[in-house]
């Protein structure tokens, strides 16, 4: 793939025109392949559009011999409810009472999962899975408010699902892959066979027919609820996006498919550059990682059409267990070691992700500074795909539990956290909140960071050894005062190090540098009585990073853990959304992220750098920074890279791609398995509960196998 493929290298005024607003229903080019439905429910569905379509049909012999049937018409009904005032009464002149048809009780579910309890939460009753097994189950019916269990002995039931005729009270159906955002029209009949009764004065002359829809959705679980099958297939596409290259996966798979060079590109071209950070600490970072999750997702399924991006509750781990290294995302079976303690830190459980090395970032070498405005963010100083500051000479997947031998976070955010998070007044205070209060620390505790722990013993600077040590790098190197290598010798690790050039101390000094890029704000406790050789020695620990696994930089998509950890962010705006529709909680979804206020310690840069006048890395001038602008990216209009969910080559703004992650969206792929974080209030944490968190606490004979049955 060229350098040039993502639009942030070469932004162009015509690519901010969004191609989502169109009339696809109007668009003969552009309508979704429906041939697998039968013209004849076709026809149903569009009568019932948005309704539930209950009928009872009942047949009565005359004195003639002939047969009459009767059909009861229903107005409109929310597609969520049925309605309990709707009545159907019929007497034909050879019965006195006619049974009345209140509902029926089905359930629709995927073997090795019980009944979906987001059904019960979004507004469609019936969601099925594509590609995979359905069942289908009549339970029982209601009639003259009778409920009456469905009898496979008693009764005749008969279906039509998509244009296909099954019997018996249970059916297995199986939708096309295709098929995912789209309704299917079913009917369910029902009558009591010769000589039985489904009630008293209910014999076989009476038929009930209830017609509605299925919405076709993939389903996203949390990990630990995988059947072992689907835990294995996952896996098994995951090691085809590690393994093969795109042309060789794209033969195989078709157009969809992705390699993981693909998506480490994609997000350090977003998230490695010198200008700003395009993905994250902004408003951005949801739709981007949201979008980015389903490439992934469509990616595995061109492989396996059957597989969806699990989730991670991460806020489970931190009850769960003692440490956050023993949760099972991290079985060598699945996703791979957690803390090795080798020199290189690479994962060595012989998994096969134990195997994995980086891709070699040669073919993305050549660069114009002046064009993209920024330094190459794809090579290290070894040449391989990493961020550019991460001189890292192991090629092997990286992961710490530490941050130079501290640890910042004892255990998972927590989920006083996550309710706090989720209280969040709005869309823009949420975004802060995800992005450094939730998912921010798993990121840190995964890949870690190490070398230069012994720095400046005689002095204790211990404090700078923390997550904060490699943020505030970050900025000074995008501010330009500290540069790193453009090539080291892998005999020679310990000589691979970024700096602050001595011309900058010399003229700016080390204070000044320091004020430029927030730290005295952020650490202004320990500055009491700060010398010049304090802040010069600050200034030293902080010009150079160490190595980082890849979950603390911006290549963190090379490490598979990635890919389950945003669920849990979207499945909490999906909650607070979907609560509000419901008008249980308020939300002001104006888009935004709070405005940066240096005193209240955070640890980056707001605003954009611009590298177009430095000609080279070793070039000392500094790059032209406005921090009142708004980075590329973040704006409500800015366009993804993302594009073609639909398979109609749509493209999305942020605020588009907001509004299409709602989850009461019919046409979003998938849905997830819930949207509750009903394991948080075994530990008292209510996320409508507004009192404060102090007073949490272990609710009354609560224990741990409490939280995974939450689930």
């Amino acid at each position: 793939m060229s350098s040039n493929a993502f639009y942030y290298q070469n932004p162009s005024s015509d690519r901010k025109k969004s191609q989502f607003h169109y009339d696809a229903a109007q668009d003969p080019d552009n309508q979704p392949n429906h041939t697998w439905f039968s013209s004849t429910y076709s026809k149903l569905i569009a009568a019932c559009v948005g309704v539930i379509c209950i009928v009872a049909i009942v047949a009565s012999t005359v004195s003639s011999g002939s047969n009459s049937v009767a059909k009861a018409s229903v107005g409109p009904v929310k597609p969520d409810v049925v309605s309990s005032t709707v009545k159907f009464h019929h007497a034909p002149p050879s019965k006195a009472k006619l049974g009345t048809l209140n509902s029926m009780s089905i359930s629709v579910v995927s073997p090795g999962y019980g009944e979906l309890k987001s059904a019960t939460q979004l507004e469609w009753k019936y969601i099925a899975e594509p590609a995979r097994t359905q069942v289908l189950q009549l339970k029982s019916l209601l009639i003259d408010d009778q409920t009456i269990v469905a009898d496979d002995d008693s009764m005749q039931i008969a279906w039509t699902v998509n244009g296909e005729s099954y019997s018996g009270s249970s059916i297995e159906i199986k939708l096309p892959s295709s098929s995912f955002g789209t309704k299917v029209p079913f009917t369910v009949t029902v009558s009591a066979k010769k000589g039985k009764k489904l009630k008293q004065g209910l014999d076989n002359t009476y038929t009930f027919t209830m017609a509605d829809n299925l919405i076709v959705k993939y389903v996203r679980r949390e990990f630990r609820t995988l059947t072992t099958d689907d835990k294995s297939r996952f896996v098994s596409a995951m090691q085809k996006v590690y393994s093969l290259s795109d042309e060789e996966g794209q033969k195989l798979y078709g157009a969809k498919f992705h390699n993981a060079e693909y998506f480490l590109l994609k997000h350090l071209t977003g998230a490695g550059r010198t200008d700003c950070d395009h993905w994250h600490d902004g408003a951005g970072l949801v739709p981007h990682h949201t979008a980015f999750t389903l490439e992934m997702e469509q990616t595995l399924q061109a492989i396996d059409p059957t597989v969806s991006v699990p989730y991670w509750e991460y806020g489970m781990d931190a009850y769960l267990y003692s440490s956050l290294d023993q949760s099972p995302i991290f079985d060598a079976d699945f996703l791979g070691k957690m803390n090795p303690m080798n020199d290189d830190h690479r994962i060595d459980d012989g998994s096969f992700w134990s195997t994995v090395t980086t891709p070699s970032a040669e073919k993305y070498s050549t660069w114009s500074i002046k064009d993209t405005g920024s330094l190459n963010p794809y090579r290290n100083a070894y040449g391989a795909m990493r961020s550019p500051w991460n001189n890292n000479p192991s090629p092997y997947i990286g992961r710490h539990n530490t941050t130079y031998d501290k640890s910042q976070y004892s255990s998972a955010p927590s989920c006083s956290s996550l309710q706090d998070c989720f209280q969040s007044e709005g869309i823009a205070d949420m975004n802060y909140c995800l992005n450094g209060i939730t998912h921010g620390p798993v990121h840190i505790m995964i890949g870690g960071a190490w070398g230069d722990e012994d720095v400046y013993e005689t002095t204790d600077y211990s404090y700078l050894l923390t997550p904060n040590r490699i943020l505030f790098f970050k900025i000074l190197w995008r501010l330009g005062y500290t540069r790193c290598p453009d090539s080291c010798d892998s005999d020679k690790p310990d000589t691979c190090r970024c700096s602050v050039p001595q011309e900058y101390i010399d003229k700016y000094g080390a204070k000044q540098i320091l004020t430029d890029a927030n730290v005295v704000y952020v650490i202004a406790k320990n500055l009491e009585h700060a010398t010049d050789e304090d802040y010069l020695n600050i200034l030293r620990v902080l010009e150079h990073p160490g190595q980082a696994g890849e979950m603390f930089t911006s290549a963190a998509p090379f490490d598979p853990t990635f890919w389950p950890l945003h669920g849990s962010m979207e499945r909490m705006i999906g909650l607070k959304r979907i609560l509000k529709d419901k008008n249980v909680v308020s939300f002001d979804e104006t888009w935004g992220y709070p405005e940066f206020d240096k005193s209240d310690g955070a640890a980056y840069m707001p605003g954009v750098c611009d590298w177009s006048g430095v000609s080279s890395t070793s070039d000392l001038t500094l790059p032209s920074c406005d921090t009142s602008a708004t980075c590329e990216g973040h704006s409500e209009d800015d366009l993804l890279e993302f594009s073609n969910f639909l398979n109609r080559g749509e493209t999305y703004t942020n605020v588009e791609f907001y509004t299409f992650l709602h989850p009461n969206n019919e046409e979003l792929p998938y849905v997830y398995d819930t949207y509750d974080f009903d394991y948080c209030s075994t530990y008292g944490y209510d996320f409508l509960d507004e009192s404060p968190s102090s007073s949490k606490s272990l609710r009354e004979g609560a224990k741990k196998e409490d939280i995974s049955s939450a689930m």
